[in-house]
């Protein structure tokens, strides 16, 4: 289980890669710390890559999950990439947060490709 948070300076990206089970309890404690990270970094971007977890939350699960993003969203005005893998449990739920996401007015993209989110987050 990986959850490490790396700032790149150069491209200005606070950058997390997930792996294991993404359960509701941990994906509440990954938002939080990518929030730390956010209010001490303001002017960078958020790009995580959930490619190797495994996540499959209920719909309770999914807005408990917005609700800790909620509380990031009034002092956060930059991108958010979350990179997916392509399979259908992955694409499921990433249609349900993405619809979430941009619901809360955050600048949000899911994407399947890693190259593609660093280039549009620092596009």
């Amino acid at each position: 289980m990986t959850t490490k948070i790396k700032t790149d300076n150069d491209q200005k990206i606070i950058k997390r890669l997930v792996s294991g089970v993404l359960h509701t309890d941990r994906a509440i404690k990954l938002v939080r710390e990518l929030s730390i990270a956010a209010e001490l970094q303001k002017d960078y971007d958020i790009l995580i890559d959930l490619r190797e977890s495994v996540t499959a939350p209920e719909m309770t699960d999914l807005m408990a999950i917005m609700s800790a993003w909620s509380r990031l969203a009034d002092d956060f005005d930059n991108k958010i990439a979350i990179v997916f893998r392509k399979d259908q449990e992955h694409t499921r739920f990433a249609q349900l947060f993405k619809t979430c996401m941009e619901a809360r007015g955050f600048k949000f993209r899911q994407l399947f490709d890693y190259d593609t989110a660093v280039e549009w987050l620092t596009g």
